[in-house]
């Protein structure tokens, strides 16, 4: 089985539709942003086979988990050949014959580029038009993400030092902190340049397909424009960026 778990952020659904259209695996759509506070359940926001959750959907077909926190891919996706998602690979029970990628973003960029995500996706405006419950945003924030500025995001993401948890509720450290980095990641790259041709060139071997920079431009990273509390902002990500900058240095 190929697992892809992806970060949210602008390029995943279109490099999903590149892969897909090049290969003839199996493909299931596996996503979630939210987790017991315990992270003993997966709340899932989506599935293929059920399509997009409201945040009482999502509670009534949360996912157990084991004494690790994590599900087995290969009986919870029994016909599944490739699954992808934005979800934690922290998550997955890999197996020997699994094959587990991820590609991360500028931790402090995402944070500002959530909100703008946050927003298109209340409105069905996303690549593939989806469908959240304002109420996931007003369980955690107050408020719908629609009646917020990105001023009052940013301060309400300070004020919780980047960790949403409400109700014995978080969410799924993937969104917003970088998830725990390990031996099980066969693939793991930035979209820095060099460190995305290492990414893209590892792909094509594992699909033998052949995806280029030319076809991925989507995937380069756009300059940070916001500087709206962005010490603060560093100061609590300061892991995350050490993470990103290990990961980014990788020949």
């Amino acid at each position: 089985m190929i697992i892809f778990a992806g970060q949210p952020n602008r390029f995943i659904p279109f490099l999903m539709d590149d892969i897909h259209e090049r290969i003839t695996l199996k493909p299931i759509a596996f996503s979630n942003i939210l987790t017991s506070a315990d992270k003993k359940k997966i709340l899932p926001l989506y599935l293929t086979r059920y399509g997009f959750y409201d945040l009482l959907l999502a509670k009534d077909n949360s996912i157990t988990t084991t004494s690790q926190g994590k599900i087995d891919f290969n009986k919870f996706f029994k016909n599944g050949e490739f699954i992808s998602g934005i979800f934690n690979p922290n998550i997955v029970l890999k197996q020997k014959t699994d094959t587990l990628l991820s590609i991360i973003t500028n931790p402090v960029t995402r944070v500002y580029e959530m909100y703008y995500f946050a927003k298109i996706a209340r409105e069905g405006k996303t690549h593939r038009p989806i469908i959240i419950d304002k109420s996931i945003y007003k369980h955690f924030m107050g408020c719908d993400i629609s009646e917020m500025t990105i001023e009052q995001f940013i301060d309400f993401f300070i004020e919780c030092k980047g960790l949403f948890i409400r109700d014995d509720i978080a969410v799924c450290d993937n969104l917003f902190r970088q998830y725990k980095i390990t031996e099980d990641l066969d693939l793991i790259c930035t979209t820095e340049l060099h460190s995305l041709i290492r990414g893209i060139n590892f792909i094509n071997n594992l699909f033998k397909i052949n995806l280029t920079l030319d076809t991925c431009h989507y995937m380069l990273p756009r300059p940070n424009k916001y500087n709206y509390r962005l010490k603060e902002i560093e100061h609590i990500l300061a892991n995350d960026i050490e993470i990103y900058n290990k990961i980014n240095n990788i020949k």
